[in-house]
């Protein structure tokens, strides 16, 4: 269904945490923004003196229970959440939000850009793809990592093995990254 059919039953569950892929989030946020450009054009017409940062809080506060009003903690992920989004959702909801990253193979790989310690990561050249180690100013490559919690493979699927899987033991995320740190 629309992602719009979830909030009711937010309102009515009314988690304490509660966590989506940004496709929610980011409608959120336009919803958001579009309320704050309607406040701005209604004042605009009345020539009433309001300062946007009164509209802001007046537009989030709108949308602050849509969760169901009880919200202590939001997770995003299965996808890249923009900034703006992540900063909309922490001020929108006045709670902690993080932004993970991971993968049913191997768990949690990232919070909020901060790798897990009890994982390795590794990049591998995709000069296919125009991804290299050489790459200037930061080496670039598939992401592939190891994890004490991860698959060895998949069960009688040599094929998805292969592709998915370096000799060593190494999960391949598919996802392109940069390294920026030792």
């Amino acid at each position: 269904g629309a992602v719009s059919d979830i909030f009711s039953t937010l309102q009515v569950v009314k988690p304490t945490t509660f966590s989506s892929t940004p496709r929610l989030w980011n409608e959120l946020h336009q919803q958001f923004l579009d309320s704050l450009s309607t406040a701005q054009a209604t004042i605009q017409k009345t020539d009433t003196p309001t300062s946007v940062d009164f509209l802001r809080k007046e537009c989030l506060g709108s949308l602050r229970g849509i969760l169901g009003g009880r919200t202590k903690s939001i997770g995003t992920g299965g996808a890249s959440t923009a900034l703006d989004v992540l900063q909309f959702m922490r001020d929108c909801f006045e709670c902690a939000v993080v932004d993970g990253y991971g993968a049913t193979e191997v768990g949690s790989i990232s919070w909020d850009g901060v790798q897990n310690a009890a994982i390795e990561t590794k990049l591998i050249d995709r000069p296919d793809m125009g991804y290299t180690s050489a790459d200037q100013p930061f080496p670039r490559g598939e992401i592939c990592v190891r994890s004490p919690v991860g698959i060895t493979g998949y069960y009688k699927n040599a094929a998805e093995n292969e592709a998915k899987f370096t000799a060593d033991g190494w999960y391949r995320t598919g996802d392109i990254g940069e390294k920026r740190a030792p």
